[in-house]
């Protein structure tokens, strides 16, 4: 849900569910459920322009992710900070990024196809790029 608020523009809805789902999914030890709340919160602070938090929770993400051999939030954390190192203006880092991603990404999955896209033009924006 946390997700459908924000491609919806309810930032503050997202931020909130986000953090239940967080909260939810480290109470009952439930590893994706937590990766996937700390990836979609990411990805909403991204949208608000807060790249440090934004960036900090995609690295958790990446690192419980890791951990537990979640290959699909492992590679939406190396979008998420894709899309990070783009915003600093370092689209090689991005580039080399999204190709991590790729290898993670489980087929076929849309998230590969923006990927994709981006590898096609790094200095492309879209949504998630787009400035907050």
């Amino acid at each position: 849900m946390a997700a459908v608020h924000r491609r919806q523009g309810d930032l503050p809805a997202a931020i909130e569910l986000g953090r239940l789902a967080l909260d939810v999914g480290a109470a009952a030890g439930v590893a994706d459920v937590e990766c996937d709340a700390l990836n979609c919160l990411g990805e909403t602070y991204l949208a608000l322009g807060d790249i440090e938090m934004a960036a900090n929770l995609h690295k958790r993400a990446e690192s419980l992710a890791t951990g537990h051999n979640l290959t699909l939030e492992i590679a939406r954390a190396a979008e998420g900070q894709a899309h990070i190192a783009l915003r600093h203006g370092n689209p090689a880092e991005a580039r080399r990024l999204w190709e991590q991603a790729l290898t993670q990404y489980p087929e076929p999955l849309t998230d590969q196809a923006h990927a994709r896209a981006h590898l096609a033009s790094p200095d492309s924006t879209c949504e998630r790029c787009a400035v907050g």
